[in-house]
């Protein structure tokens, strides 16, 4: 089952066209009404392509276990 975390994620990128790229990602978290905790966290990825979302959301993990 997903954490919650990775349920907001994936409402907040709903309609991603895989594979993205960070701005790509970005926009349409800011299109769905992400909140701007959300945008900063996506602000924060490393700049590439993405081939799928799981691989966003271990981005994302790995960002929160740095920081």
């Amino acid at each position: 089952m997903a954490s919650e975390n990775e349920q907001e994620l994936r409402r907040h990128l709903e309609g991603v066209d895989f594979a993205a790229n960070t701005e790509d990602l970005i926009a349409i978290a800011m299109n769905n009404g992400a909140p701007e905790d959300f945008i900063d966290q996506l602000e924060e990825l490393p700049r590439k392509e993405f081939e799928d979302l799981e691989e966003v959301v271990e981005a994302i993990k790995d960002l929160r276990a740095d920081g």
